[in-house]
């Protein structure tokens, strides 16, 4: 589980990295017409798909948490006692 956490964390990271470097590249190159929004289209994607994934990442057992951790709805009533 460790493992698959790393990399969901680490491509979430890749993903915002070519995200912002597609961002850079359009306005350095000062492109148009196609290859702008080809540009600006691919960039967006990738940086939605990386905060899905780092969600994705953070919400599935938290940051420092076991696996056997998991939130339990029906003892919601008794830990308040």
């Amino acid at each position: 589980m460790k493992s698959s956490r790393a990399v969901t964390a680490l491509l979430a990271f890749l993903m915002l990295l070519a995200g912002l470097a597609l961002i850079t590249l359009y306005l350095l190159l000062d492109l148009d017409g196609f290859l702008k929004g080809m540009c600006q289209g691919a960039a967006v994607m990738l940086i939605i798909l990386s905060v899905y994934f780092g969600v994705l990442c953070v919400r599935r057992h938290g940051l420092h948490s076991t696996p056997t951790d998991d939130w339990l709805p029906s003892r919601d009533g008794t830990d308040r006692k």
